[in-house]
């Protein structure tokens, strides 16, 4: 059984149509790459994917459950979604306040919340900026400081928008190693990209959004 099954879902905005019957598979050890021009509606299917938004039709099930549902608070535990600008993600002042912040959220701060916290400020390097006032980070550790916190709650998929915008190529490949250790570990990821570079060396499958709806394209 698919983690995520996307049937013949529809979405539109004040009467603008922006998809129609779309439809899709995703498995739960699956790196999955979805690109497409702007505007063709990524974001929105990631949303809806969520539950942040509701299709006009069709159906939604994660792992076999429809969306209609789970409530938010039961998708946010197994479902971690990185925004294309992180900044819109963070709310505390500290790299430590805001992952254990996170831990409060997810049922109160304990022990092994706060050893949950160091392996996340060293598995995403963010050990000297540990103290620093989270204005002060740069764009890169803003977005690990995202991760990390997605990560406290141990989630069972990721769906990441666009996250290589704003990246150099260090920090694009040091990315590139998070995400890897991250499918390793056993976690399902859905990635919107423009970047074809990251896509081809990062995905499994492609799926190619477009006025048709979703296909597969080939990884060569």
């Amino acid at each position: 059984m698919a983690y995520f099954e996307v049937d013949g879902i529809s979405y539109g905005v004040r009467g603008r149509s922006i998809f129609n019957h779309i439809s899709c598979q995703l498995n739960q050890a699956e790196f999955v790459s979805l690109v497409g021009a702007n505007g063709i509606g990524k974001t929105t299917l990631a949303k809806l994917m969520m539950g942040i938004l509701t299709p006009e039709a069709g159906q939604i099930r994660l792992d076999g459950k429809p969306m209609s549902k789970l409530a938010l608070y039961e998708v946010g535990r197994k479902i971690g979604y990185l925004f294309q600008n992180p900044t819109s993600q963070i709310f505390c002042a500290t790299i430590q306040e805001e992952l254990l912040f996170a831990q409060r959220f997810q049922g109160g701060e304990t022990p092994e919340g706060e050893a949950r916290a160091k392996e996340m400020i060293d598995r995403f390097s963010l050990h000297e900026a540990k103290d620093s006032p989270v204005h002060a980070l740069s764009h890169g550790e803003k977005q690990r400081l995202a991760l990390a916190t997605i990560m406290m709650s141990q989630p069972e998929y990721l769906i990441l928008d666009e996250p290589t915008t704003g990246l150099d190529q260090v920090r694009k490949a040091e990315l590139g190693k998070y995400l890897k250790e991250i499918h390793q570990s056993g976690v399902g990821i859905l990635m919107i990209s423009h970047d074809h570079g990251f896509v081809k060396e990062m995905s499994q499958r492609i799926l190619r959004m477009d006025e048709e709806g979703l296909h597969e394209e080939n990884l060569f």
